[in-house]
């Protein structure tokens, strides 16, 4: 079944399993088809879904995928602005 809205809404296949002993992990999300085009409500990219009654995040990194020859794709953000700030 496809996602919702162009796939805006695509879960990550992988989940992680809150043991309710408050340590700290860490988890990758693998998105190999990721778009950040400002899809989803208030213009998101991301979002975490936890079905938790307590649940911190401390950090989140997004890391772009290398080409054959290990370099990073080219990118323009001077069109983009953070979501919900005027420009």
């Amino acid at each position: 079944m496809a996602a919702p809205f162009g796939g805006a809404y695509s879960r990550s296949p992988h989940t992680v399993k809150l043991t309710g002993d408050a340590t700290w992990r860490r988890a990758q999300f693998p998105l190999p088809q990721a778009r950040l085009l400002h899809s989803q409500n208030r213009e998101a990219d991301l979002r975490l879904v936890v079905q938790a009654p307590k649940f911190a995040v401390q950090r989140v990194t997004l890391h772009l995928p290398r080409d054959q020859d290990g370099q990073l794709p080219a990118l323009d953000w001077s069109q983009h602005t953070p979501a919900g700030l005027p420009q």
